[in-house]
Formats: structure tokens, C-alpha cells, sequence
């Protein structure tokens, strides 16, 4: 199934919030970390922007604000976060490679220069749509069996 518009993935904090609006294909239009206090004038900037259609939270510190505060507006799903963190450090060394002899180090070994929560966000996106398809293949495949 394939749907129109856009996904906005937030990964939630105690003073910072990664958002990430992913299309329904999987690419990445915007990255953003903010602070708590900038959360919703950065969501209504970016629905002003986006034909955003869902917004997924993640299950983590500080998820049942926002999660309460969005369900009302539009279609909100929380999302398991367990190993986004790390997802995303992996993320951020594809985008980023280490160079000279830090490519030596593992990437377990290495950090980040930067906060990476924009990057926890993506991960919860792709893991979203990754579900999604994977249940729409599911019922496609099924469709007709009883």
C-alpha cells in the first residue's frame, strides 16, 4: 500500500527532541534536534510545510506529553526505541565515516561529535515503515485466503 504525504518522527527526551519527516518511500526530508520548549512551534512550522499524516513518538523519557498533545491533532503511534541510540551512532558514522586512524577504532568504541537524536528519529521512522510494509506484503499475500 502506498500512501501520500509524510511521517514526522520524534524522539522524545527530558530537554531535547530529535524530529525526523520521512515520506512514506523511506527519504528523509528534514532533520532537527530542539529543545523542549521549541517542540510544537517546530511540529506547527512543519505541518505548515508538510502534508504530514502521521506522527510517530517514541516509547522513551518524555513520551506522554507529546504523545497526548499530538493523538489529538492527528494519527499518532508510539513506537518501541530500544536500540535506537545505537542505531543511530551507526547512522551517524555512515553519514560521517571517521577518518585518518579512527577508522581503525570500532564503531562501538567511537562517539559522536554531536547529539544524534534528529538520527534516533530517523531510526524510529525507517523501523515504522519497515512494520508497515512488512504488514501490507503480509495482507497482500493473504488476500482472498480464508
Amino acid at each position: 500500500m502506498i500512501r501520500s504525504g509524510y511521517i514526522l518522527a520524534i524522539d522524545p527526551g527530558v530537554y531535547k527532541f530529535g524530529l525526523a519527516v520521512v515520506s512514506w518511500s523511506g527519504e528523509c526530508k528534514e532533520r532537527y534536534i530542539v529543545a523542549r520548549e521549541e517542540l510544537f512551534p517546530k511540529i506547527n512550522q512543519l505541518l505548515s510545510v508538510y502534508d504530514i499524516n502521521v506522527f510517530l513518538v517514541g516509547k522513551g523519557t518524555g513520551h506522554n506529553e507529546v504523545y497526548y498533545k499530538l493523538k489529538d491533532i492527528k494519527e499518532t503511534i508510539l513506537i518501541e526505541e530500544k536500540f535506537s541510540t545505537w542505531e543511530a551512532k551507526r547512522l551517524y558514522f555512515k553519514f560521517n565515516p571517521p577518518g585518518g586512524l579512527r577508522k581503525l577504532i570500532p564503531i562501538s568504541l567511537l562517539s559522536p561529535s554531536g547529539p544524534i537524536d534528529d538520527l534516533s528519529a530517523l531510526v524510529l521512522a525507517r523501523r515504522f515503515l519497515k512494520n508497515f510494509a512488512e504488514k501490507s506484503k503480509r495482507e497482500i499475500n493473504n488476500y482472498g485466503e480464508h
